[in-house]
C-alpha cells in the first residue's frame, strides 16, 4: 500500500510541479476548521474564497507578503494548505494544531529546507528532515524506524523524499489527498504570526530557569528590560568561555553589575584581547586553533552585549545551563520588541 502512495504521490506531484518548489500541508485531528485556523494564528470569521484569497496577497508587496492558509475537511481530519509557507513547521502552532488530538505536518521550500513533524496531544513526538531521515529529534526520535520503513526518504539515488513525506503523513492519517487538491475551491485566511514560545518545548521545568532574574523577565517580557537581558548574556559569556579573570572584562562585568554602561575605553582593550584570539588561532592547527577561534568569537559577542545591548548573537554556550537561559532571555527580547512594534504602528491590510 504505501509504495503505492509513493507512486502516487509522485504522479500528484509531477503533474503539479510548482508544488515540489513549495508547500506546507499540516493534518489535524481533534479541531474543527475554526479551530485549526486558530491555531495558525488566523481569524476564522475572516476566511474568504482561494480565488479572492489570491486576489488580496497579490495587494502586497512581494517582500511584506503575509502567511495565509487553506483550509480543507477530509473525514475526521482537518487540512491546512499553505502554498508557499511554513507556519505548520513551527512548535507553537503544531503544538495547538494537536491539541486534544493528533498533529501531521510535511513541508520544503524552494532551497529544499524541509521537515516532517508529529504530535500528539500538544506535544511534539518525533520530527526530522526528510532528506536525511536519520537526522531526527523529539521524544520518540529513537523508535519511529517502523514508520519510515520502505519509504523513499533521503537524497541519493532514487529517493523521492515528498512523496516519501505525504505518504508517511497518509500512513499515520489514513487521508489520501485527491488528485485534484491543488485546484480544491476551499476557503482561506491570512494570518497573523502565533508569536513564539518564550521556553522551548520540554524545558519550561528546567532548574535553570527558576533563576530569580529569568522569571522576572518571563513574567513581563518587556522592552525596559533589554538592558539588564544583555548584562546577563555578557556576564554568561564571560563564565563560559573564561573571560572573568580578563581585566577588561572584569571590570566590564562590575560596571553592569552596578547597572552602569562599561567605560568606553574598554571596548578597545576587549577588541585587542579579540584580535589577540584570532591572531593565535592562526599560529596554530587542530583544536588549539578552533579553540581560541572560538575565544575570539566570545570575546566580540561580549563586546556587543556589554556595550551595544545585543541580547543574542552568534556566540554557542557550551554549557547547557547558560545556553538554555541565553536562548530564552533572546526570545523574551524578541518578544518585547515585536509587542512593542505592533503596539506603535498600525499596520494597512487590505479587505473586501
Amino acid at each position: 500500500m504505501d509504495q503505492g502512495a509513493v507512486e502516487y504521490y509522485r504522479r500528484l506531484l509531477d503533474g503539479a510541479p510548482y508544488l515540489r518548489v513549495a508547500l506546507c500541508v499540516t493534518y489535524a485531528s481533534g479541531v474543527d476548521g475554526p479551530g485549526l485556523i486558530r491555531a495558525f494564528g488566523g481569524d476564522p470569521t475572516a476566511t474568504v474564497s482561494r480565488h479572492d484569497l489570491g486576489d488580496l496577497l497579490h495587494q502586497y508587496h512581494y517582500t511584506e507578503v503575509p502567511a495565509a492558509l487553506l483550509v480543507a475537511e477530509m473525514g475526521t481530519w482537518q487540512i491546512g494548505i499553505e502554498d508557499n509557507g511554513y507556519q505548520g513547521t513551527r512548535t507553537e502552532v503544531l503544538r495547538q494544531a494537536a491539541a486534544g488530538g493528533t498533529a501531521v505536518s510535511v513541508y520544503w521550500n524552494v532551497n529544499a529546507t524541509n521537515a516532517f513533524t508529529y504530535a500528539v496531544d500538544g506535544r511534539t513526538r518525533f520530527g526530522f528532515d526528510m532528506m536525511f531521515p536519520e537526522d531526527r529529534h523529539g521524544p520518540d526520535a529513537a523508535d519511529i524506524d517502523a514508520y519510515l520503513a520502505h519509504l523513499p526518504f533521503g537524497h541519493a539515488g532514487d529517493a523521492d523524499w515528498r512523496a516519501a513525506g505525504l505518504a508517511l503523513a497518509e500512513r499515520i492519517t489514513g487521508v489520501r489527498l485527491p488528485a485534484d487538491f491543488p485546484t480544491w475551491d476551499i476557503p482561506g485566511v491570512v494570518l497573523d504570526e502565533v508569536p513564539q514560545d518564550l521556553i522551548p518545548e520540554g524545558d519550561e521545568e528546567h532548574s535553570a530557569l527558576q533563576d530569580t532574574f529569568i522569571q522576572q523577565v518571563l513574567a513581563a517580557p518587556t522592552l525596559d528590560k533589554i538592558p539588564a537581558i544583555a548584562a546577563f548574556r555578557a556576564r554568561s559569556i564571560a563564565q563560559d568561555a573564561g573571560l572573568v579573570d580578563e581585566p577588561a572584562a572584569r571590570e566590564a562585568m562590575e560596571a553592569l553589575t552596578l547597572g552602569h554602561p562599561p567605560r568606553p575605553e574598554l571596548r578597545a582593550d576587549l577588541t585587542a584581547l579579540g584580535d589577540h584570539y584570532f591572531q593565535q588561532s592562526r599560529t596554530m592547527t587542530g583544536w588549539p586553533s578552533a579553540d581560541l577561534f572560538r575565544q575570539g568569537h566570545a570575546v566580540r559577542d561580549f563586546i556587543d552585549a556589554a556595550f551595544d545591548r545585543h541580547t543574542s548573537g552568534g556566540y554557542t554556550f557550551r554549557n547547557p545551563d547558560l545556553r538554555l537561559q541565553a536562548e530564552v532571555l533572546g526570545r523574551c527580547a524578541s518578544r518585547a520588541a515585536s509587542d512593542a512594534r505592533r503596539g506603535s504602528s498600525s499596520h494597512f491590510r487590505p479587505h473586501f
